[in-house]
């Protein structure tokens, strides 16, 4: 069993990678549906790239859940504390390197998401393969997850004034 979520980790680097770019579009091509505005950047904020990595994340965990999660009794407190890991790395890296730079460099940014993806998947691995949690983490876990759904649907709908919420092409907030 090690070995089979080991490849699904190394798998999984690869499909949320690749799924990340298309989200990007998934707003938009959807002719600006509110409630896909929930789960898919809707401008060009920090903020809101975070959905790059949050949603394929999770859309692969539910994926996954079904050939190796089913069998694992970390398995959902394993994928939540990754899916908060990765917007916490991308967005210190980000910003750590903007400071220094003094703006923002795409390909640094493309770099930061597949190593913020790929430090998720690691850290989901190696907590799955830990003696088993309690129980009750795996309620907590799945409200967890919960909260973080509302906190990006809040925040995309009612964004404070904050240059992580700025999207820097168009100088507005939020939808």
């Amino acid at each position: 069993m090690k070995k089979q979520i080991l490849l699904w980790q190394i798998a999984g680097i690869f499909i949320i990678f690749f799924l990340g770019f298309l989200w990007h579009f998934i707003y938009s091509l959807s002719g600006n549906l509110w409630f896909i505005a929930l789960i898919a950047p809707v401008n060009e904020s920090v903020w809101e790239h975070l959905k790059l990595a949050q949603f394929p994340f999770l859309l692969f965990s539910i994926l996954q859940f079904f050939y190796i999660g089913r069998f694992n009794d970390n398995f959902v407190p394993a994928r939540t504390a990754a899916l908060y890991v990765i917007p916490i790395i991308i967005v210190t890296l980000h910003y750590s390197y903007r400071n220094i730079l003094g703006h923002p460099v795409l390909w640094l940014d493309i770099l930061i998401f597949g190593l913020s993806i790929s430090i998720g998947q690691l850290i989901s691995y190696y907590l799955m393969l830990k003696a088993p949690f309690p129980n009750e983490w795996r309620n907590i876990s799945l409200i967890a997850i919960l909260i973080l759904f509302i906190i990006f649907a809040v925040l995309t709908c009612n964004p404070p004034h904050w240059s992580i919420f700025l999207d820097s092409s168009t100088g507005k907030y939020g939808l």
